[in-house]
């Protein structure tokens, strides 16, 4: 009685598909992590201009110390564009500022003209804030 063999045979074509395949897997894996770690530096550069120019001494600062002054954010909201504000700020990316309190609820901005909003800045500028949910910018909320 013959025994049959079993085994798996490893044919040229195979082995060059698996290597293209892993070299496809390496390029998209490439791109897609350079894409995910662009340089944020910039982003927080701004962030962290905008805090600075809102909670201030200088114009457009809202606040009283620690606290948020309602008349200088009314005054903000209803003074500038947004192009206008973005010079004010000194930013040159679309941006959109939300108020949270010390728990992560976010404060809605706006007065009797504008309406109850979340953000200020870019309108229709989706963000996700963690935890929270995901909004549009400058969308209306009663």
């Amino acid at each position: 009685m013959r025994r049959k063999r079993r085994g798996q045979v490893w044919s040229m074509d195979l082995i060059i598909a698996v290597v293209v395949f892993l070299l496809a897997i390496g390029v998209f894996y490439f791109f897609t992590q350079s894409r995910t770690n662009e340089d944020t530096s910039k982003l927080y550069v701004e962030s962290q201009l905008i805090a600075n120019k809102l909670t201030g001494d200088e114009q457009g600062s809202i606040t009283n110390g620690t606290l948020i002054n309602d008349d200088k954010l009314n005054d903000l909201i209803d003074d500038y564009t947004y192009d206008e504000l973005k010079e004010l700020l000194g930013i040159h990316d679309d941006f959109c500022i939300v108020l949270q309190d010390q728990d992560g609820n976010i404060i809605l901005i706006g007065n009797s003209s504008t309406g109850n909003r979340v953000g200020l800045g870019k309108d229709h500028l989706d963000l996700t804030i963690e935890g929270v949910g995901t909004y549009s910018c400058g969308d209306a909320y009663s």
